[in-house]
């Protein structure tokens, strides 16, 4: 150790034979950091274009890249197509100009504000030198409070990146003809690394977000959460038990293997745990709706060219709504590992949707505020762009109650499963003539199959026949619905 204090660093650097200097003694040498290849003088100036805010901090996976290096594209053109849990994203081009890079790569997970792609902005030709950039002052603010809060840590892993689970490595100078100095591909400050130890990470399964893949906080958290996730997940989804996940079908005939769309894959999940984990009841009932289908039939024979059709969607949204504000348990998400509850004071409905890719449940916001021929268009609108894959994350978000309905497509009823964290969903089947005993004779009634799953640890039986019996009654007398 002494001797090698005494040792100067560019003396290592030269033709001398190569040296081995254990890391536990890498403080007493000086090692020249490296300069950063920002400050070399650019003979184009690349603009970087990033993924614009989606409303939300979700994944979202890279299905498609439409640019290569090379191409010249103008402003608003597309360049990668993203895919949430819900809905496809087209990120356009915010300026014209040449790709002189691409960032990401297909199946690439990558959040909002993570960069895309590099482009020449068309017609800027300057040679200049590249300034230090708002990430760069970022970086080294944050470089400076690492070593601020982890002054206990010593220099040599700020420097060297090396594994807290690896075995004290040898430091080689001067072994290559290009002098390389070989060290672990791990970026991360010292707290971070601090805390990977305390937590059993390995950093080098860690994701990193920051500029220049830093392994960031925020990283590591997540990973641990989505570790913990998975876990539970593929515990909650595995069929291995099941006898025919090992049974050869094609020995019976011919036969295809299709994968699911991811939007089915997340449906399928979310669906299975929360008919597993929430004790669900339902309860059905018939509303006799003759008036309101010809209240309905007559508003759409007034109708002028252009407007939406007023389905029965209109009239179940504002007959649900007036229920939510005199039934508030049904307004309600259970929080804190079921011991407490939030009370909505909002009312947003969502829509079950059924699209080429999956079931799909846009919401409807402050149904309360809106009529029904507004709802009507607006019920209309959402459904056309959740089948055109068109659907934003912000119109999928902040549900209080879900209304499934299967229309014309036939059924007699059927149990809705609910959709987390709400507590109620309306299944709806489809209306049918019966007669009715009037006390003189029998007159034709139409009637409305109804079906209300509800989460039983804080909606009791009780709850969910008053939920009903005024929700019926509202139905088969829509001038309720104007008091």
């Amino acid at each position: 150790g002494d001797e090698l204090a005494e040792v100067e660093m560019q003396g290592l650097l030269t033709s001398s034979p190569a040296k081995v200097i254990d890391l536990d003694d890498i403080n007493s040498v000086k090692i020249p950091v490296p300069k950063s290849s920002r400050e070399e003088p650019e003979t184009a100036k690349a603009t970087v274009l990033y993924v614009p805010d989606t409303g939300n901090d979700e994944d979202l996976v890279v299905t498609e890249i439409f640019v290569v290096v090379g191409d010249d594209i103008e402003e608003d053109d597309s360049l990668v197509m993203l895919e949430s849990d819900k809905a496809s994203i087209e990120v356009p081009s915010t300026s014209a100009g040449k790709i002189t890079e691409v960032l990401v790569n297909e199946n690439d997970k990558i959040r909002r504000n993570e960069p895309v792609v590099k482009i020449q902005i068309r017609g800027d030709v300057s040679i200049q030198s590249k300034s230090v950039t708002e990430d760069d002052t970022q970086l080294n603010h944050r470089e400076s409070n690492d070593a601020i809060t982890d002054a206990d840590l010593s220099e040599r892993d700020t420097f060297f990146n090396v594994s807290q689970k690896a075995p004290a490595k040898k430091l080689i100078i001067g072994q290559t003809s290009s002098d390389r100095i070989e060290v672990p591909e791990i970026y991360a400050g010292p707290s971070v690394r601090l805390l990977s130890r305390e937590l059993g990470v390995d950093l080098s399964l860690v994701r990193g977000s920051g500029l220049r893949g830093r392994i960031t906080r925020e990283d590591l958290n997540d990973f641990v959460q989505n570790q913990l996730s998975a876990s539970s997940k593929s515990h909650s989804m595995s069929y291995e038990g099941d006898a025919e996940a090992h049974i050869d079908f094609a020995q019976f005939g011919p036969i295809e293997t299709n994968e699911l769309t991811k939007i089915q894959l997340i449906t399928a999940q979310r669906l299975q745990e929360s008919w597993t984990k929430i004790p669900h009841v339902t309860q059905f009932d018939d509303a006799e709706i003759t008036e309101l289908e010809a209240f309905r039939k007559s508003l759409n024979s007034q109708s002028k060219p252009g407007d939406s059709k007023v389905t029965l969607i209109a009239f179940l949204l504002k007959a649900v709504c007036n229920v939510l504000k005199n039934r508030t348990q049904f307004n309600r998400s259970l929080v804190n590992a079921g011991k407490s509850f939030v009370q909505k004071n909002y009312f947003h409905i969502g829509i079950a949707v059924d699209t080429a890719k999956g079931l799909l449940v846009p919401v409807i916001q402050n149904v309360d505020s809106k009529g029904i021929l507004q709802l009507a268009e607006e019920a209309a609108h959402l459904a056309l762009k959740a089948r055109d894959g068109q659907l934003t994350p912000n119109e999928m978000r902040g549900g209080c109650f879900t209304i499934s309905s299967l229309g014309a497509k036939g059924g007699t009823g059927f149990t809705p499963i609910i959709n987390p964290p709400e507590v109620a969903i309306l299944g709806v089947a489809k209306a049918k003539t019966q007669p009715y005993w009037d006390g003189d004779g029998f007159t034709p009634k139409l009637y409305l199959p109804l079906a209300l799953s509800y989460d039983h640890r804080i909606i009791n039986g009780a709850d969910g026949g008053a939920f009903m019996g005024e929700l019926t009654r509202i139905l088969s007398d829509i001038r309720l619905l104007a008091l």
